[in-house]
């Protein structure tokens, strides 16, 4: 067995890493000037509609596998208070879409209006904004229905299919009445 500390282990961790460090910068260098290059061609082909993903917690949403969703399902209960879904249009509307970060001075819930696509073999965000119609990701179920917690973890299966990719990946989903049994 080895001893993890002495001088051989860091002779040989050194080693390796003068052996791999440059390999690997060349490729970090390579990639940012291809995904320079490639920023420009996008821009120009397609009329900045689209933009390369550039942080990889994006990336990360945008993986699709066969047989996996990359839904995630967010279940708020608002006691005592009735949302109607032009309520949330409207918060849409007033609050997100105008909003702008003051460090940033962009907004960043913008790709709320864009849809993950792959462009060249790189992740990249198609702007939809022009055909981007809130009413569209803002739905009420049946009012007439008491919706117990039985019945919402069913509804949770039908919520966790893969969206339409034409379109921004989330939807509201408004229970409006709803007993959780207590």
């Amino acid at each position: 067995m080895i001893n993890k500390s002495g001088a051989l282990p860091f002779l040989l961790s050194s080693i390796l890493f003068i052996f791999f460090y440059p390999g690997l910068l060349i490729l970090l260098i390579l990639n940012e000037l291809v995904r320079a290059l490639l920023s420009i061609i996008l821009s120009i082909k397609y009329n900045n509609k689209f933009s390369l993903v550039p942080h990889g917690d994006d990336g990360f949403w945008a993986y699709k596998k066969e047989g996996s969703t990359r839904n995630v399902i967010i279940l708020g209960i608002v006691e005592n208070k009735n949302f109607a879904t032009e309520d949330i249009i409207k918060m849409y509307n007033q609050k997100l879409k105008t909003f702008i970060d003051p460090k940033s001075g962009k907004n960043p819930y913008d790709k709320l209006e864009k849809v993950i696509v792959t462009k060249f073999g790189y992740f990249c965000w198609k702007d939809c904004s022009e055909a981007f119609d809130i009413q569209d990701h803002v739905r009420s179920l049946d009012k007439d229905i008491l919706y117990s917690k039985e019945d919402v973890w069913e509804l949770t299966s039908d919520f966790s299919k893969d969206m339409d990719d034409t379109k921004p990946q989330w939807e509201v989903v408004i229970i409006p009445r709803f007993d959780d049994g207590k």
